[in-house]
């Protein structure tokens, strides 16, 4: 999900296609950006899975999305490793 207040500082105002971007790859996924009215809440739906995967998120990975073309709705994935982040 996106937050909603993130959502508003990016002009997010209707459900359409999301291009992704992964940051130092030049592939990118074709998605779809989904809201739900009742709440707000922003959703990348299509080829989100297909993303995982290519990439190999695991669980608690975290993804940084940067928009970086407003007019086509492009935004950059910076993927955080859990494996990365040291132990407290």
């Amino acid at each position: 999900y996106l937050g909603k207040d993130y959502a508003s500082a990016c002009l997010l105002t209707q459900p359409g296609r999301l291009r992704l971007l992964l940051e130092g790859d030049e592939r990118d996924w074709d998605c779809r950006l989904g809201l739900r009215k009742s709440n707000k809440t922003w959703w990348i739906d299509r080829s989100w899975p297909k993303f995982i995967s290519d990439v190999g998120l695991e669980e608690d990975d975290i993804c940084l999305f940067e928009l970086t073309d407003r007019s086509s709705l492009t935004m950059k994935v910076h993927v955080i490793r859990k494996s990365d982040i040291p132990a407290p």
